[in-house]
């Protein structure tokens, strides 16, 4: 009798164990098979994204041309057909390109999940081309060396503004007809929407223009600037008896930027933190003196 009983509990006990095991199984598989259920089931909380053609805040539009507002919508999960857009304009209405004003404009997007986002542009009609200036000589000319020079006035046209409207100004100048060398003369024209461009005259000083001679054969004139365009590291390689010279950055307004005297084969000056643009780099030794342009670009 008492072994009938402990086999009894003992089978009891074997089939609680069974149980155990087998709803431990089933747990396992349920929690298994619905996990990919519960990943789907997650909701999607990222916006759509809105893009458009001009990266700018403000853009501008050529007045008196045809315009199509060009702008793109995408979004993380939700097919574009599922993407609304709406075009909210502000207090000046939708682009009128015949006139000149400002046009607010936001830009909405929602996709199929409700999650909206917004863009802000403000369209602006005007004249958006910048004027022409006409330099009248050549973009290099030789000046006969100790002789007066008288330079040439140049002129400015512009695509929408008469000739009252434009500005044009001799930003800087630095020819010295009694030093052999290569000089720049920088001229500056602003219309009346504020549409800048700047023009440079390259003006040779030589002891004879008739003679086929390049500005690289000029004895002592022997520099070279890279890379081009520049970064953030303008090296400046000179040779012969450009060691020991005098060395210059300037901008096309006529501002000394950098100044040094040259005193090995290669030079190095650290342009990181100027703003990108065209610039002027002048070596010198009192005899003679060269002015090349470089490009700093990012």
């Amino acid at each position: 009798m008492p072994d009938e009983h402990l086999n009894h509990n003992l089978m009891k006990h074997l089939s609680l164990m069974k149980l155990k095991k087998l709803l431990s199984k089933t747990c396992i598989t349920y929690a298994i098979s619905l996990f990919p259920v519960l990943l789907h089931a997650q909701k999607d909380v990222v916006p759509p994204v809105i893009t458009y053609s001009n990266p700018a805040d403000t853009v501008c539009i050529q007045i008196g041309s045809v315009w199509i507002m060009q702008y793109a919508v995408t979004d993380n999960q939700s097919d574009k057909n599922s993407i609304t857009v709406s075009i909210n304009w502000g207090m000046n209405g939708p682009v009128n390109t015949l006139q000149r004003r400002m046009y607010p404009v936001e830009i909405e997007a929602t996709d199929s999940n409700g999650n909206k986002s917004k863009l802000k542009l403000n369209l602006r009609v005007d004249d958006c081309i910048a004027p022409v200036i006409h330099l009248n000589t050549p973009d290099t000319i030789c000046v006969k060396w100790r002789t007066p020079y008288y330079p040439v006035q140049p002129t400015v046209t512009d695509n929408y503004y008469s000739g009252g409207q434009v500005s044009l100004v001799r930003k800087s100048s630095d020819v010295n007809p009694n030093i052999i060398g290569i000089y720049t003369e920088v001229y500056e024209a602003v219309d009346g929407s504020g549409n800048i461009t700047t023009r440079i005259r390259i003006v040779r000083v030589a002891a004879d223009c008739d003679a086929t001679v390049g500005v690289s054969d000029i004895p002592g004139l022997q520099f070279s600037i890279y890379p081009q365009p520049a970064n953030d590291i303008l090296n400046v390689q000179v040779a012969g008896d450009f060691n020991g010279s005098d060395l210059s950055v300037w901008s096309l307004e006529g501002v000394l930027l950098y100044q040094a005297n040259v005193s090995q084969s290669v030079e190095s000056i650290d342009v990181a933190k100027w703003p990108c643009g065209i610039y002027l780099l002048r070596v010198g030794n009192g005899e003679f003196s060269r002015t090349r342009t470089f490009i700093l670009q990012r």
